[in-house]
This record gives C-alpha cells, sequence and structure tokens, in this order.
C-alpha cells in the first residue's frame, strides 16, 4: 500500500515532486510559492484546513492518470532548459499580460471607484507590483539568465560583475517575497476576487484577469525559489570546490 503524504513535508517539496499538486493548494488557499517553505500541517493551520482533507485531496490528485506532457519534470531539465521554459512561459505571459490588465484597471477605476473605493488602494497596490515586476524580469532576462546559461555551459568556476550568482539570486528571492506580499493584499481587497454583483463585464474581467496572474505567478515563483535557484547554487559551489 502507497504510504500517504507525510504532512510534516514541506508544501513546496509537495510540489516540486508532482506540479499538478498547484491545483489543490490554489484551491485550499495555501501559498506553495512564497510561503511554501514550511510543513504542509503548519500551512493548513493557517488556512483553519484539516491536514487530513489536505492529504485526501492530494493522493486523489495524485492517482489521476494525467499525460505526462501535463506534468513536465522540470527538475529533469537542464538548467538551460529551465530557464528557457520560465522565459517563453512565465515572462512571456507577464509581458503581455500586465499591460492589458493596466488598462483594465484603469478603465474600471475610472467608471467604478466612486461606488468602490477599494478600487483605488487595489490600483495602487496593482500599480506597485506592475512596476516591481518590470524591473525584476528586466534583471533576469539581462543578468541572472545569461550568468545560468553560461554557468551551465562551463566546467569551471566562474565570477561574473555581480560577483557569484548567488548574489542576485537572493536579491530575486527577497523580490519573490515582495510580489507574494502584493498578491495577498491584492486578494484580501477584492475578496478573494469576487465581482460584486452590480459589476460590468469589464469589471469581471479585471479580477479575472487579476486572479489567472495571481496563479501563473505563483507557479512561476515556485519554479524559480524551489527548482532553478538551488540547482543553480549547487552546481555554482560543485565548480567552486
Amino acid at each position: 500500500m502507497k504510504p500517504s503524504i507525510d504532512i510534516q513535508q514541506k508544501v513546496a517539496d509537495l510540489v516540486t515532486e508532482r506540479p499538478r499538486r498547484v491545483a489543490v493548494f490554489e484551491n485550499l488557499g495555501i501559498d506553495y510559492c512564497c510561503g511554501g517553505d514550511i510543513p504542509l500541517a503548519d500551512a493548513c493551520a493557517q488556512r483553519g484546513v484539516a491536514p487530513q482533507q489536505a492529504v485526501s485531496l492530494l493522493e486523489a490528485s495524485d492517482a489521476e492518470d494525467l499525460p505526462a506532457a501535463e506534468t513536465p519534470d522540470f527538475g529533469a531539465m537542464s538548467l538551460a532548459e529551465l530557464a528557457d521554459h520560465i522565459l517563453d512561459t512565465h515572462h512571456a505571459y507577464m509581458h503581455k499580460e500586465l499591460p492589458r490588465l493596466t488598462a483594465a484597471m484603469r478603465q474600471v477605476l475610472e467608471a467604478h471607484g466612486e461606488k468602490n473605493p477599494s478600487l483605488h488602494e487595489l490600483s495602487r497596490v496593482f500599480t506597485e507590483l506592475h512596476s516591481e515586476l518590470e524591473m525584476h524580469l528586466m534583471k533576469e532576462e539581462q543578468i541572472l539568465f545569461p550568468g545560468i546559461k553560461e554557468l551551465a555551459a562551463s566546467d569551471r568556476s566562474i565570477e561574473f560583475h555581480c560577483g557569484l550568482l548567488g548574489n542576485p539570486i537572493s536579491v530575486m528571492e527577497m523580490e519573490h517575497d515582495s510580489a507574494g506580499r502584493a498578491l495577498e493584499k491584492m486578494r484580501q481587497l477584492t475578496d478573494n476576487y469576487t465581482p460584486p454583483e452590480w459589476a460590468c463585464n469589464t469589471y469581471r474581467a479585471l479580477l479575472d484577469g487579476l486572479q489567472r496572474l495571481e496563479k501563473d505567478l505563483h507557479r512561476h515563483i515556485h519554479k524559480e525559489n524551489f527548482v532553478l535557484f538551488p540547482r543553480v547554487l549547487e552546481r555554482e559551489n560543485a565548480l567552486a570546490g
């Protein structure tokens, strides 16, 4: 009989083992990216979820026979392949969606800001997040990811103009934490992205877009914090030793 999932295992590690588990954690409201470095039991306690309920849902997800293509093994990818996957999937998504959501936010704020004052705070938080993400993506695309590819192709230790890659990685992780706080604030301001009964279609589409942005960014951050970055640091340490 297959052993039950250990509730003392870290949430992020559970997702790294089987990426399709993200759907379970999203439905339960459990953070598996920035806040994923804690045991499942603690994460459940924070959200008021019975641990056995989470285990049952995770085991049901594991039992599904999904095609392998739907759940790629990111740990089996080379560093360069994983970096390209993140660029082609998540960075491309952000570059497309952030300007679109900014325009929608402006339109909704102008039309409904007086009726729903919380939209002003939502707009402020999103605008700050947009600005931070633009800089974050640029630093990864122009500095960190080219460095990762160079390190992956090298058979010796490399010192970049930023020093070791552990330095920019630390900065990226701090920025991930900041983005996570912004996402949580937006979820609170929108009552879990629930539109008011009177909301127009543009308002509803905005909230849907923000929720999809949150889901994509959670996947994005998890792949970097718990798959790509640890492997980069491991290789950097191995070459230095």
